[in-house]
Parts: structure tokens; C-alpha cells; sequence
């Protein structure tokens, strides 16, 4: 097809009767529905707090952030790995919130949901004019925008690089789609740009070439059959060759910093107990469970630790059952391509941009994460909101009804995603609602115990901490943290036994053995700190030279 035909293709008359009404209107009535919709999720936003989860590391306790937007921390954010990220334009974000704002969480969780709602509203702008279909486009853009899955992105401070990103993407896939209709160097050139600025507020972005080879087949339509095919295809095939250089660099910066930060299964120390086999059968679990979560979103956490790491185990033949529910789902849609493109390209979306956080590489110790949907999912709204127009197309009955039903399910995800922004209030808040939703919680009760231990509640960060344990006793981290709250409330001999465990589970850990050191200090256990200096000395000198301090000062 000649750009011609592109032209004539992304001008078609929208079918579902939309064009009945003057566009300018159905636009106006578009923007309108995103900014309420948004409005009515997150009115509150500005009331919430930071948690003990990651906030501590990307803002509040970050000194480079803290001190606002300076020349020094520009060049900290573009060449420094922080929290097992490579993310600069985040950082950058959060350090102008910081010197507009300081440190109150209130404005930091306002600009996210900004964020959002300018991605929503590019969202709606990208699918207008690549389909010329204002209803459609509409109710995906308000789906993104309300569905409760993408809650956590949106009201969690630290996923500030998820809306950040995502404004990209779509300001990026909006210029594809000008550039499709009419193509130019300049056009092109912005283009790319989109896409490697996405790169560098989060590494997501690495699947957005491939996106774009999907948005070719449909709604651009650049690779429909006839004169000029094989020519065409070389053509689009060009085009996205600096965009796959892109990606790949950024996963391979992004491999770097994780496995540096610690973040990545043989890093962590459990490379052995989550063998390819077990990655591989969590992560076709995870694509039914995120398609369930999405149709029926209850029982919502912010940590869903890897069932691998259960005391029960991943069964294997979840994720056997699990693969042929995809495989069915996946030959289906094939069998539909050619009379509804849609429907493959919503489905490829879904799958293809959840490559990267699905698991097969395991990064972190969860499972699957709800953050993780934030852009796949706006694959299935496209082709379920295509579908169901399809299917009511011809009657203006059934049309109606559609729509009433959309309505409905449209209010009742608003209701569902507002109580969940409730859940982000504190840490508190947010660890209680994970526990009692999810089994064999660890990673929950842990951050339970750490909000309390930051209050200085030691009565109940200790119980945490056993629970914890008691789920999965591995964690190297988790024995430091009760270690510490054994020694605030005196019992000494039971902390000197949990950091014990501490190093032995996490032996390349600087601030462990000081605190290790410190202890047996405290206890005299000269013996045992003797021991400690010299490997305290390999891994951090600064910390070496620091306890050396207080222990002059003790002895004198």
C-alpha cells in the first residue's frame, strides 16, 4: 500500500456510528470523560505518605535527591547505579519535585498522578489518529486510566519512572503514527528521540519497537498485501533498526545495574531454588493471572512474593496448564487475524511488552507485581474494546446496551481502584491489606516490621520479623532487621544469633557485618569483632575506618 493508502486507511469512517456526531464534539467528550475518570480515582492522592518501600532509596533518604536539582546531582543521575536502576530521567523528576516542593509526599504523589493523566489523554490522542475512532479510543484511554491494576504505578512515589515512561510511549507512538501517514527525516527524528528519552526514565521502553512493527500490521496497515509488498516490508524493517539498538543497549545497561544492585536471582542467592524451569512455569502463570486480575481486580497487593520461594512450592503443573490456556487463547486470535486485526495485535502487545519484567530473568524476589501491567494491558483494552464494538455494530439496540454495560464496568473499576489508592496511605496501611489478601506473605510481614521498627515499636516489629522468617528463613536481610530490634530491646544473645544468619545469607554486605561488629562490641565479644574488621575492611573501608572511630572512643 503507498502512503496514499496509508492516508486513506487512518481516514476510514468509523464504523460504530461515531461519526454521526460532529468529531470535534466526540473529542471535547473524550477529554472530558479521561480528566474525570482520573479525578474521581484519585481526588485523595495528595493526602498519602510515603511507605518503607523504596521511597526511602528514590527520595526521603536519598541525598542527592534531597538536595533538589543541582549540577552535581544531574551528573550523579546519568552515571551512578542506584537501587539496582539506571534511570536518569526519573531521578532528575524526582529532584525537581524536591526543589519545588521538599520533601512532603503529598506533591510528589500529585505530579504522578499529572503524569498519568497526560499519558492517558496521549494515549486517547494516539489511537484517534491512528484509527479515527473516538468512542473506542475513548473507552481504552479511560480503562488505562481507571483500572485498578495500575493503581500502584500511579500512587506509589517510587513508580514515578512507570507514569514517567509512559508519557513517552505515547508521545512517541502519537509521532509514529504522523510519521506513518506521512513520512520525513524530521518526523523520523522525533520518532527516535521519544523513544530513547523513554529509555532513560525506565527501561520498559525496550519493547516499544516492537510495538510499533504491531501498529504497522494494524491500524496503519503498512504491511497489507500487494504491489510494492517485499519493499515495504524492507522499509518498515529499516526504520526500526535504531530503535532495536536502543533497546538493546538499554538492557544491557539495565542487566548491569541490577546484577550490581544485588537485584538479580544469582545475586541474590537464589539462582538454585529458582532454576530456569521454575522462571519459566511462574511466568505463564503470571499471564493468566495478570488476564484474571484484569477482568475480576480483587485481592490487589503491593508484593506478591515468587511462588518458588514458598514453602510449598510452584507446582509444576500450573505452569503446564497455564501454557496451554495461552497457546489455546493465542491460536484462537491467529484463526481471527485476517477478518479482526485487532485482536492479534492487542494480544502480541500484552504478551511482547511483558517479556522484559515477566520473570525468565528473575529480578527482585516477587512473583509477578501489578505495576508490571501498566502499558501490556493497554493491549487487551484495545482488543476487547474492539471486539465488543464489533459485535454491536449494526444494531443501534446492541449498541446501547454496550454502552450502558460499559458504563457500568467503567464505574464500578473507579470505585475498586479509589479504595485501592486508600491502601497507599502508609506502610502501615499497605502491609496489613497485603497480608490478609495474599498466603505466606514474607516479604509483606517484613516491610510490616520495618514501618514499625521505624516508629521504634520493637514489641511489634519483632513478631514481624519471626513471621517472616518463619515463611522463608533465607533472607539475609530480614535476619539483620530482627537482629537490630533483639538488641534495642536488650536481648543480646538472640541478636548476636540473628546476625549471625544475617552474614551467612548475605555475606558481601558491608552495613551487615558493621552492625554485626557493633553488636559484639557492645558484648564485649572482642574475639568476634577481631574476626569481623578484616572482612568489614575488604568490603568498605569507609565503614572500617567509622567503627574503628567508635571503638577508640570506647576505649577511651
Amino acid at each position: 500500500m503507498t502512503d496514499a493508502g496509508d492516508e486513506a486507511a487512518l481516514t476510514r469512517e468509523d464504523a460504530d456510528g461515531a461519526t454521526q456526531a460532529p468529531r470535534k464534539r466526540a473529542v471535547w467528550i473524550a477529554l472530558l470523560a479521561v480528566v474525570g475518570a482520573t479525578a474521581c480515582v484519585y481526588w485523595n492522592a495528595g493526602n498519602l505518605g510515603f511507605v518503607n518501600l523504596d521511597d526511602p532509596q528514590y527520595v526521603y533518604e536519598n541525598a542527592e535527591v534531597e538536595r533538589g536539582l543541582t549540577l552535581e546531582g544531574v551528573q550523579w543521575a546519568f552515571t551512578t547505579f542506584h537501587a539496582s536502576n539506571w534511570h536518569p530521567l526519573t531521578w532528575l523528576s524526582h529532584m525537581v519535585d524536591v526543589q519545588i516542593f521538599g520533601i512532603e509526599p503529598g506533591p510528589h504523589h500529585v505530579v504522578n498522578v499529572l503524569l498519568h493523566l497526560v499519558a492517558s489523554l496521549l494515549l486517547f490522542a494516539f489511537l484517534y489518529r491512528a484509527t479515527r475512532q473516538p468512542w473506542r479510543s475513548t473507552a481504552v484511554a479511560v480503562l488505562f486510566t481507571v483500572h485498578p491494576l495500575h493503581v500502584e504505578s500511579v500512587a506509589w512515589i517510587s513508580e514515578r519512572k512507570d507514569v514517567l515512561s509512559a508519557v513517552f510511549w505515547m508521545a512517541t507512538c502519537l509521532a509514529y503514527v504522523e510519521y506513518a501517514r506521512r513520512p520525513n527525516g524530521p518526523r523520523y527524528a522525533l520518532v527516535v528521540v521519544g523513544t530513547a528519552v523513554g529509555l532513560l526514565a525506565k527501561s520498559m521502553g525496550v519493547t516499544l519497537p516492537f510495538v510499533l512493527l504491531l501498529l504497522d500490521y494494524w491500524p496503519l496497515r503498512r504491511l497489507e498485501g500487494g504491489p510494492g509488498l517485499a519493499r515495504r516490508i524492507g522499509r518498515v524493517a529499516l526504520e526500526k533498526v535504531p530503535l532495536f539498538a536502543l533497546a538493546a543497549a538499554s538492557s544491557a545497561v539495565t542487566y548491569l545495574s541490577q546484577s550490581r544492585g544485588g537485584a538479580v536471582a544469582q545475586t541474590l542467592g537464589i539462582e538454585g531454588t529458582l532454576g530456569f524451569a521454575g522462571r519459566v512455569a511462574n511466568a505463564l502463570l503470571s499471564y493468566v493471572l495478570y488476564l484474571l486480575k484484569a477482568a475480576w481486580p480483587s485481592d490487589l497487593a503491593a508484593l506478591y512474593p515468587h511462588p518458588g520461594l514458598a514453602a510449598t512450592g510452584l507446582p509444576a503443573w500450573k505452569g503446564v496448564v497455564s501454557g496451554a490456556i495461552l497457546a489455546v487463547i493465542t491460536v484462537v486470535i491467529l484463526r481471527e487475524a485476517r477478518r479482526r486485526p485487532y485482536l492479534p495485535v492487542g494480544w502480541f502487545w500484552y504478551i511482547g511488552t511483558l517479556v522484559p519484567v515477566i520473570g525468565l530473568v528473575q529480578v527482585g524476589l516477587q512473583g509477578m507485581a501489578d505495576r508490571y501491567t501498566y502499558l501490556p494491558l493497554i493491549g487487551i483494552f484495545m482488543a476487547v474494546t474492539w471486539f465488543a464494538a464489533d459485535l454491536a455494530s449494526g444494531s443501534v439496540w446492541r449498541r446501547r446496551a454496550l454502552g450502558a454495560v460499559a458504563v457500568l464496568v467503567l464505574a464500578a473499576l473507579v470505585v475498586v481502584a479509589h479504595r485501592q489508592v486508600g491502601y497507599w496511605r502508609d506502610s502501615f496501611t499497605l502491609f496489613h491489606h497485603a497480608i490478609s489478601v495474599t498466603d505466606e506473605n514474607w516479604l509483606a510481614w517484613r516491610n510490616l516490621g520495618g514501618a514499625y521498627q521505624d516508629e521504634n515499636l520493637q514489641g511489634k516489629a519483632i513478631p514481624c520479623f519471626e513471621e517472616s522468617l518463619r515463611l522463608w528463613p533465607y533472607a539475609g536481610e530480614t535476619w539483620n532487621a530482627l537482629a537490630i530490634s533483639y538488641s534495642s530491646v536488650g536481648r543480646h544473645e538472640e541478636a548476636v544469633k540473628a546476625f549471625r544468619e544475617a552474614v551467612q545469607f548475605q555475606p558481601e554486605d558491608a552495613a551487615t557485618w558493621f552492625n554485626f561488629a557493633i553488636e559484639c562490641a557492645g558484648q564485649g565479644r572482642w574475639d568476634e569483632v577481631a574476626q569481623i574488621e578484616p572482612r568489614l575492611r575488604a568490603l568498605s573501608p569507609a565503614l572500617w575506618g567509622r567503627l574503628s572511630s567508635i571503638l577508640e572512643r570506647g576505649a577511651r
